[in-house]
C-alpha cells in the first residue's frame, strides 16, 4: 500500500518514508559523500534520540508538576502560621541566605518529619520555637540571644516576633528554605 502526495509517506512494512528538508549546502555535501553513508539511518537515529530526549523531558516535567501540586495541597492543610513561615523562608532563602547556611540547614533538618519536629519541640520546651530552631541549626553561631534576634530581625526580616513562638511557622520557614535549596543546589 502506498500513499502519494505532498510530504510523501509510503508504508513499507515497519518503515515509514518521510520527506525531510535540509539546507542546500548540506544536501550538496551529502551528495558529495555519496552512498558511503546510510543517510536514512543517520536521520532515523537523530529522530529517535530527539524523541527520547523530548519524552524524558516531558516525563520529568509531568513528575515535577505532580510534586508541585501535592506540595501545594499539603501546605494548604497547614495553618496560617505555617503559610507565613513558608513565605518568610522563601524570601530569606531567595534573597539573603548563603549556600553554606542552606547546606547546613539540609544536613540538620533535611530528614525531619512530624515526629522529629515534635521531638525537637519537647527537648526545647520553654524555649521559643525560633530560638530552639537556631540553636539546633548552628549552636555556636546562635548561642547568644542577641545573635538570634539579629538573625530573625535583620536577616530573615520577621516583623511579627510572635510568629517565632510558633513551631508551625518555624517548620514552614525551614520547609520553604529547603525546597528552594533542593531546586538550586545542583546548579551552583
Amino acid at each position: 500500500m502506498a500513499r502519494k502526495g505532498r510530504g510523501i509517506q509510503i508504508r513499507l512494512g515497519t518503515v515509514e518514508r518521510v520527506t525531510v528538508a535540509v539546507p542546500r549546502a548540506v544536501a550538496l555535501q551529502m551528495k558529495a559523500v555519496g552512498r558511503a553513508v546510510n543517510w536514512s539511518q543517520v536521520a532515523s537515529d537523530a529522530f529517535a534520540a530527539k524523541v527520547a530526549e523530548v519524552s524524558a523531558s516531558k516525563a520529568a516535567k509531568d513528575v515535577e508538576d505532580v510534586v508541585t501540586r501535592l506540595r501545594h495541597s499539603q501546605r494548604k492543610r497547614n495553618g496560617p502560621n505555617y503559610l507565613a513561615g513558608l513565605q518568610a523562608g522563601t524570601a530569606w532563602a531567595r534573597n539573603v541566605a548563603e549556600a553554606d547556611q542552606l547546606s547546613r540547614l539540609e544536613t540538620i533538618f533535611g530528614g525531619f518529619d512530624a515526629a522529629a519536629w515534635d521531638d525537637l519541640h519537647q527537648k526545647r520546651e520553654g524555649t521559643a520555637a525560633g530560638d530552639a530552631f537556631l540553636v539546633a541549626w548552628a549552636p555556636a553561631t546562635y548561642k547568644e540571644g542577641s545573635r538570634r534576634r539579629q538573625f530573625w530581625t535583620d536577616e530573615a526580616k520577621i516583623e511579627d516576633q510572635n510568629q517565632l513562638d510558633s513551631w508551625d511557622f518555624i517548620r514552614g520557614f525551614c520547609d520553604a528554605a529547603l525546597d528552594l535549596w533542593t531546586d538550586v543546589k545542583e546548579r551552583i
